[in-house]
């Protein structure tokens, strides 16, 4: 299982560095920053929740810091969705 988890963590932060590459793209050009802060800001949570899931995938979430951390993720992610409903 253990060795599951590793490549599933490993599969997620290939996602954040393809998400973060166009995040960079996107946020280079003040223009689509101005239209699309709200979105890109929620493109951004995004990235930091897979982040922290994928952390926690290897350290078992075992850290405190870890856990407040994705919860606070969460909640962020909760509240952004919230707006679509």
């Amino acid at each position: 299982m253990a060795t599951s988890a590793v490549r599933l963590s490993e599969d997620l932060l290939g996602v954040v560095q393809l998400m973060s590459g166009l995040s960079d793209e996107l946020t280079a050009d003040s223009a689509m920053l101005a239209r699309h802060a709200t979105g890109l800001q929620n493109f951004d949570n995004a990235i930091q929740t897979i982040t922290a899931v994928a952390a926690s995938l290897v350290g078992g979430g075992a850290q405190e810091g870890s856990r407040s951390r994705l919860e606070n993720l969460r909640a962020s992610c909760r509240e952004a969705l919230a707006r679509y409903v």
